[in-house]
């Protein structure tokens, strides 16, 4: 599952038509393990990536939008001013291309590096109020820094819900084993006692 933050005001957000999206948003940030402070007018806000994609279905039931979903195996070619992409079944021409896909980056040479943001998160549930779901808490440092830069966020949702991630910056990216060991630790240090029925990864 796919989660979306951002940052803006609740005029920002209204404008955005983002408002039945929004499930969340917080006025109140701790960073780096820091006293809170009002980020006031900004709010950090919390979008699930169901709601995103269906609001998007929403806007285009009202264009005349064919959506194909078959895959074809190589970037589109350039014919004069024409995008052609084949595909086992089909050709499609086009005049415009947004390709969201993340580019082809070529080696690095031996003074430079590729840095990867890479991060793995879980939903949790606790029976006790840990939680203050008027405050966020970004970039906590205070985790094992695996010779890398890396730092969890916690978007409590209520008192006893909320998603605890960790972000790596890195030149190798986070396996789900090492995200799991350094998430339980440091809910175990920081926050909670967690139990693996309580967990839902994200």
């Amino acid at each position: 599952k796919k989660t979306y933050c951002f940052w803006g005001t609740q005029t920002e957000m209204k404008e955005l038509g983002l408002d039945d999206s929004i499930t969340n948003a917080w006025k109140n940030l701790i960073v780096n393990n820091k006293s809170s402070e009002s980020i006031t007018p900004l709010e950090y806000a919390h979008i699930p990536g169901g709601s995103l994609y269906k609001q998007a279905q929403t806007i285009l039931n009202h264009y005349d939008v064919k959506i194909i979903t078959e895959p074809y195996k190589i970037s589109p070619e350039k014919n004069a001013d024409k995008f052609i992409f084949t595909s086992e079944t089909q050709v499609l021409l086009a005049q415009t291309v947004f390709d969201s896909r993340p580019p082809q980056f070529a080696d690095p040479q031996r003074n430079q590096s590729h840095l990867w943001q890479s991060f793995i998160g879980w939903k949790i549930e606790s029976t006790e109020n840990d939680f203050d779901p008027s405050t966020a808490i970004l970039m906590d440092f205070e985790i094992d820094q695996m010779s890398t830069c890396q730092f969890i966020y916690v978007l409590p949702f209520s008192q006893c819900h909320a998603l605890v991630e960790l972000t790596r910056f890195s030149e190798e990216i986070i396996t789900e084993a090492e995200a799991n060991i350094l998430l339980r630790e440091y809910l175990n240090k920081k926050i909670l006692i967690i139990q693996p029925s309580k967990l839902k990864k994200e």
